[in-house]
């Protein structure tokens, strides 16, 4: 079969099996979503079948890290390593839930984000061919942010597209806030009265997670359950440089990455501010990402949420959401699992939207969000 009938045959189905798959800023693995999807567009119904997280090694993390800043040979063979890594889970994966390969009709896969550069230029790795190679009877769609960069976009966030599509409600304005490892937001009024706002609020668990591992000396790498920076205490000297940070005063459409909110920006801090204990600078970082979000809310969108639906790692720190849930007063902060959407999930499922909205050639990008001049088709397809 030639793929212009495969991709006739995916079109014309009533259904298809995607494979959604996204490795965050975090770092901390590769989400793995099986979902059947039927129709497109507005039409678009989505059930989500299983779903995991696959972990990384410690090498794997390491090799990452070393690619933010990485020579050209290093992520020259990290965008193949990776992909090969991905390629050992997803057969787990398919062993686990008894699923035979030739059943699934796409593959989606985000990317690990090496760098972004906000409305200039952005680099994923993850190389869709050793995919392909692997699911040689399904098409691979990836790399979805670089078309919006070229029509002058930031190429993020992308997500809302598909929060727009699966969750705006009749009567309540909402806010889909997701806490990775930058946090974004996306702003949907009440029976799609205004037009979509979203962007990037600011940081999210990467700078937890570095102050963390300094706290507790590479014992633990992330804040689970916010019981590590519970134990710290808030330094509102700290808190006073922390917020007047420039990115919290330029206006939306904006994106933000490890370039603004990473490794640096912890030791740059610590450096300046000679901090004497990792583990109130991990409890001032919690209390930071919530003044983020709960500012940005305030700052940038035409009138207060309704409800605030909560996905991502951060959804799962119970620290970070009390700090959240105290500023926002009495505005209910839930978890986006009671919209029938697994927060650890959400982006994962996502992808897998975004690649069947590609399939049908809809273009889906938000111009007004990202910055983009006009909307374009994301996505690259690999046979």
């Amino acid at each position: 079969m030639d793929w212009f009938t495969k991709i006739k045959q995916l079109r014309n189905s009533k259904e298809r099996l995607i494979l959604g798959l996204m490795s965050g800023t975090s770092v901390d693995g590769l989400d793995v979503a099986l979902c059947k999807i039927k129709g497109f567009g507005k039409e678009t119904k989505v059930e989500l079948l299983h779903f995991e997280t696959y972990g990384y090694s410690p090498f794997t993390k390491k090799q990452i890290h070393l690619a933010f800043d990485g020579t050209s040979e290093q992520i020259c063979r990290l965008n193949f390593t990776l992909s090969r890594t991905w390629v050992e889970f997803l057969k787990s994966f398919l062993q686990k839930y008894k699923i035979q390969k030739e059943k699934i009709g796409l593959i989606s896969s985000h990317g690990q984000t090496i760098y972004h550069i906000h409305q200039n230029s952005t680099l994923q790795i993850g190389e869709a061919s050793v995919l392909a190679e692997f699911f040689e009877n399904s098409l691979v769609i990836s790399d979805f942010r670089v078309r919006d960069v070229a029509a002058n976009g930031s190429g993020a966030p992308l997500v809302p597209f598909v929060d727009s599509l699966l969750f705006t409600s009749q009567t309540q304005h909402r806010v889909l806030q997701n806490i990775g490892g930058m946090s974004n937001l996306t702003f949907l009024a009440a029976d799609g009265s205004e037009e979509v706002i979203a962007f990037d609020t600011g940081p999210g668990n990467a700078i937890i997670d570095e102050a963390v591992t300094l706290a507790t000396n590479g014992e633990f790498t992330f804040d689970k359950d916010g019981k590590i920076s519970i134990g710290g205490k808030v330094r509102i000297k700290w808190v006073e440089q922390l917020v007047g940070n420039s990115y919290f005063s330029q206006k939306p459409p904006k994106s933000c990455g490890r370039e603004n909110f990473g490794k640096d920006f912890v030791h740059d801090f610590i450096t300046m501010n000679n901090v004497d204990s990792f583990l109130d600078l991990a409890r001032t970082f919690v209390y930071f990402v919530s003044w983020s979000i709960s500012s940005s809310y305030l700052n940038f969108l035409p009138f207060p949420p309704d409800e605030v639906f909560i996905s991502g790692g951060g959804a799962l720190n119970k620290t970070l959401l009390y700090d959240l849930q105290t500023a926002l007063g009495k505005i209910p902060v839930k978890q986006s699992d009671e919209l029938g959407i697994s927060l650890e999930a959400k982006e994962a499922i996502a992808f897998a939207v975004l690649a069947n909205e590609t399939l049908f050639g809809n273009a889906s990008n938000l111009p007004q969000v990202t910055g983009a001049k006009h909307k374009v088709v994301l996505g690259k397809i690999c046979f």
